[in-house]
């Protein structure tokens, strides 16, 4: 089973999340593209799902009963909210636990748990990282079909 990487804007702040939540919440807005402010991972396994959400208040993490969120997710994706990059998870199911913690980005948090390399040693931006996995996609499905990729 596919995991997925989502990509999409940041939520913003709640009451109570303090005033750097809220600065990085208008930084981010002002840096990054809009629709890729933001990335987190989706494992499904034949009970749920696991929801591995790096914030700049730390790593959540999420089990989920059923895939119903998959659907949740589809609808976000149908109405331009939201863009999903299947991506093949690593093949422990518990890799997310070697999470190196520290300063991290969520880019950099999904690189890490996908064990993908990181150009230079410095994470990428959400953007960055889903022109990366999907042209790591287009190029592993043009050798299959023996396409130019």
């Amino acid at each position: 089973m596919k995991a997925l990487v989502v990509f999409a804007d940041n939520e913003p702040p709640r009451a109570g999340d303090g005033v750097a939540a809220f600065l990085l919440h208008w930084a981010l807005r002002a840096c990054l593209a809009p629709g890729f402010r933001h990335c987190w991972l989706v494992l499904p396994d034949a009970d749920g799902l696991t929801v591995i959400d790096p914030r700049a208040s730390g790593l959540a993490v999420q089990r989920l009963k059923g895939h119903a969120y998959l659907n949740d997710l589809a609808l976000m994706e149908g109405l331009g909210l939201a863009r999903l990059v299947p991506v093949s998870p690593p093949a422990d199911a518990a890799a997310w636990s070697g999470l190196r913690f520290g300063y991290f980005s969520c880019t950099g948090a999904v690189e890490n748990i996908l064990r993908l390399k990181r150009s230079r040693g410095l994470s990428r931006t959400p953007r960055m990282l889903w022109r990366f996995l999907t042209n790591c996609q287009e190029a592993h499905h043009g050798r299959q079909t023996g396409g130019a990729g």
